[in-house]
C-alpha cells in the first residue's frame, strides 16, 4: 500500500502527500543483488556488464533477501553500438513452488510437505526450467555514450517478491568488447542492511 502523509503548511492549510514508497519500507538504491547463500544484503551479484570476451549476449540474474517493490531504473554506458540493446525480466526460477490458486498446479502442501499432485489440481506449481513471469524492459536500444544516465521512471511500483530472480540481458550482435553498462536500481525494502 503506498504512503499517505498529511501535513499543515505554514499558511495553516492542510495538505495531502501521497508517495509511491509503500507502509514501513525504506528508499535504497542498489547496483547488486543480495547474497542469499551467505544472507547479506547488496553482497550480491553486481549489476555490470563489461564486455571484454566480445560475446554477442551478456546475461546477469540476482535475487533479494526480502521482498522488495521496484521503482525506477537508470542504466549508464559507454561506447554501445549500433543493435546494442538491453533487456530485463523477472523470473520464476527452476523448481521454485508458486500458488496456484486456480489449483491446476503439480503440488499440494500436506502437513508443511510439498507433495507431487498427478491429477493437475494441485494448490501450487514447480516448472523444471526457468520462467519468465514478467519483462519490463525490451531490447531497449543504447548507443555511444550516456554516462549521466538514461532514467526509467515510473509513478508505480512493482513488488518483487524474494522468491523471483531479475535478469538483466544485454545483447551485442557485433561481440562490441567495448561495450561497458551499470545499472542502478531504486527500489524500496523493510531491511537495507
Amino acid at each position: 500500500m503506498a504512503k499517505n502523509s498529511a501535513f499543515i503548511q505554514l499558511d495553516g492549510t492542510k495538505k495531502l502527500y501521497v508517495s509511491s514508497r509503500q507502509e514501513n519500507s525504506r528508499l535504497y538504491y542498489t547496483s547488486n543483488f543480495d547474497d542469499i547463500a551467505n544472507g547479506v544484503r547488496g553482497a550480491g551479484e553486481k549489476l555490470l556488464f563489461r564486455n571484454t570476451d566480445a560475446l554477442n549476449q551478456l546475461s546477469i540474474e540476482g535475487q533479494f533477501i526480502d521482498d522488495i517493490y521496484l521503482k525506477d531504473g537508470y542504466l549508464m554506458w559507454e561506447d554501445a553500438v549500433v543493435g546494442d540493446c538491453v533487456t530485463m525480466e523477472i523470473i520464476l526460477p527452476a523448481n521454485q513452488p508458486m500458488p496456484k490458486p486456480e489449483r491446476d498446479g503439480n503440488y499440494d502442501l500436506i502437513d508443511g510437505v510439498l507433495v507431487e499432485n498427478t491429477t493437475n489440481t494441485g494448490s501450487y506449481i514447480k516448472y523444471p526450467v526457468d520462467i519468465v513471469v514478467d519483462r519490463f524492459v525490451n531490447k531497449a536500444l543504447i548507443l555511444g555514450t550516456n554516462t549521466t544516465g538514461l532514467m526509467m521512471i515510473s509513478s508505480d511500483t512493482a513488488k518483487i517478491p524474494n522468491i523471483f530472480k531479475i535478469k538483466m540481458t544485454v545483447d551485442s550482435p557485433t561481440g562490441n568488447v567495448n561495450l561497458n553498462l551499470v545499472v542502478i536500481l531504486e527500489t524500496y525494502r523493510e531491511t537495507t542492511v
